[in-house]
């Protein structure tokens, strides 16, 4: 199999209620996430990945 370029090396998940974004992302991925000091952002273990608080969230369309 050959491998493409671009590959996803970053994303983040926008949560307006931090805790209740951590506990349900935890759930889903079967992993706990670190609390890193980066303004209101928890990282994945990868280290490749936050989930990302803000007061706000609009859907793309």
């Amino acid at each position: 199999m050959s491998k493409t370029g671009n590959p996803v090396v970053w994303f983040e998940i926008p949560v307006i209620d931090m805790e209740r974004g951590k506990v349900f992302y935890e759930g889903v991925f079967s992993q706990k996430l670190n609390i890193i000091d980066m303004g209101q952002r928890q990282m994945f273990p990868d280290g490749n990945s936050a989930l990302i608080e803000t007061c706000s969230y609009q859907q793309w369309s």
